[in-house]
């Protein structure tokens, strides 16, 4: 199941004005430069670590870049501490991003570039490889000359447990964006929240009165709720004492959205146990993928499904047309 650093960050930057500014800043300047930001779009895809369901949230999106199309491979990584095999898993996701542009694109002749993108917001520094040549162990007196065969992938890493307040607010991007990498880095740590609140004061207000925030903002103070186990009165007093009165029809909106979330996603998470359930009695043990998609679907497709595995002939069939 998504985790509340899945839904805030996918809530954002799925929306190619607000990553546009990340994305830029993070690209060589060059490459920065010479990419069509008005062709910014955000693909279908999603790729996850059966293993480890809840470990990172990824956007995929498509971009001119020169006079060639590139895809941009954009993960939020937020394990606790820098995974050793990042640069292992991001190779393997940017093999499948191209095996599957090129099942839909079968008339390619040959693949779009991929720049793989890590959004890192640990508590510590990153200090593993972003590259996979990093990964090998390669006696040093044969290293030249089995270079060429190692597969290779570079990652560009945006380390935020590093980021300043200030080299933050510089970035040039939106003011939800800019609120959003904020919350990421400052919300999840151990900070007394009343001084997290102080800090984040200047950009909750510059996006409250964005025009392009919308109410997206009270998805942000439904994260510090959630991420910091607060119950929707605590969460109200402490964002009017620490940011300002200003905020109190979004205190209502957020107070209420944690009421019903909460009740959403619990009947939403029994009815997918209950749908794989079965699945897996219909059709046999499901597939990794299977998983994450019933996990993430919302309720009138678990509805759809639900209704659908009584009488279908095949997982196809339950899942036609979606």
């Amino acid at each position: 199941m998504a985790t509340p650093h899945d839904s805030l960050f996918k809530l954002v930057f799925s929306q190619p004005h607000h990553a546009a500014g990340e994305l830029r800043r993070l690209l060589p300047p060059r490459l920065a430069a010479a990419a069509r930001w008005d062709t910014l779009e955000l693909l279908p895809g999603s790729f996850t670590d059966p293993a480890e369901p809840d470990r990172h949230v990824d956007l995929l999106y498509r971009v001119e870049l020169g006079s060639r199309p590139a895809l941009l491979h954009v993960i939020l990584e937020h394990k606790s501490t820098a995974d050793r095999w990042t640069a292992l898993q991001v190779l393997e996701y940017a093999t499948r991003v191209l095996a599957e542009h090129r099942r839909r694109h079968p008339t390619l002749t040959r693949l779009p570039p991929v720049v793989a993108i890590v959004v890192y917001h640990g508590p510590h520094g990153w200090n593993r490889a972003t590259g996979t040549r990093e990964l090998f162990d390669v006696d040093p007196s044969l290293h030249t000359d089995i270079e060429r065969f190692l597969p290779r992938l570079d990652f560009l890493l945006d380390d935020l447990s590093l980021a300043t307040d200030r080299s933050l607010t510089a970035r040039t991007g939106t003011a939800l964006a800019h609120l959003t990498l904020l919350c990421l880095q400052l919300v999840r740590d151990g900070a007394p929240l009343r001084d997290v609140l102080r800090r984040l004061r200047d950009a909750v207000l510059d996006a409250r009165d964005a025009p392009d925030t919308g109410a997206a903002l009270i998805s942000v103070l439904t994260y510090i709720a959630q991420v910091r186990d607060l119950s929707g009165a605590e969460l109200r007093d402490l964002v009017l004492t620490e940011i300002g009165p200003e905020l109190e029809p979004d205190m209502t909106s957020t107070y209420d959205q944690l009421l019903n979330q909460g009740r959403t996603e619990g009947r939403a998470e029994g009815r997918a146990e209950i749908l794989l359930e079965q699945l897996t009695r219909r059709f046999g043990p499901p597939s990794a993928e299977l998983v994450e998609r019933v996990h993430t679907a919302d309720a009138d497709a678990l509805r759809r499904w639900a209704t659908r595995v009584l009488d279908a002939t095949s997982l196809d069939d339950v899942l036609a047309d979606d």
